[in-house]
């Protein structure tokens, strides 16, 4: 019928038509140099951790510690700590004291808490303040020790601070800090090469009076 062959040739013509379109928009892509594409740079993901957590966006972990209370990213304790990249736990509860400033009261406290949850970069940072005998010396230092040998794991500290104990051992010796020693520490406060006395009547005159 007339009609109907009008209408297969116009049919035949447009899939012709589209498929010479398709060819070409192929041939385009394949011969398009993607290298001159210009598009928008991509947001760093740095960026997007950073923000996240210097706006407490999201935070997933609750840490408590005495008083105070914490909301964290787990991420960002996992890449300090040793102990948290193996707690998956969404709370956790570290200790009854609890101080958000570092001095030398409680020095000895964070650095056992340090190595306990391995945070190398807190713990180094103690150990070197430790080591400055112009912030740990004499009186200072003796305490420090004392802190340190009452806790397990920490005899590295006891032993690296003794000698910053000097010319104030007559006057430690005359403390009650020095009378509740142990026989033990008493005998490596006395023994030390490092304090500063008149002759060793002095040393042992004081180790009498300890025992």
């Amino acid at each position: 019928m007339p009609g109907r062959s009008r209408n297969h040739s116009k049919k035949q013509a447009w899939d012709a038509s589209s498929h010479s379109s398709r060819r070409k928009a192929e041939e385009g892509r394949q011969n398009f140099d993607w290298s001159r594409l210009s598009v928008p740079d991509k947001s760093d993901l740095v960026d997007y951790v950073h923000n996240m957590t210097v706006n407490f966006e999201e935070p997933d972990v609750r840490v408590v510690a005495g008083d105070l209370e914490f909301n964290c990213h787990a991420v960002v304790l996992r890449s300090y700590s040793g102990f948290f990249r193996e707690s998956a736990a969404p709370a956790v509860v570290l200790g009854e004291d609890a101080s958000s400033v570092l001095n030398r009261d409680n020095i000895v406290d964070v650095l056992a808490s340090a190595r306990c949850l391995r945070v190398p970069d807190l713990a180094r940072l103690c150990e070197t303040l430790l080591a400055d005998e112009a912030l740990f010396a004499e009186y200072v230092a003796f305490r420090v020790r004392v802190d340190a040998g009452a806790r397990d794991g920490l005899e590295d500290v006891r032993d690296a601070i003794l000698p910053h104990v000097r010319t104030c051992f007559l006057h430690i010796v005359a403390t009650d800090d020095f009378v509740h020693l142990s026989a033990d520490e008493a005998s490596r406060l006395l023994s030390s090469d490092h304090i500063a006395v008149h002759g060793e009547l002095e040393v042992h005159a004081r180790a009498y009076i300890h025992k």
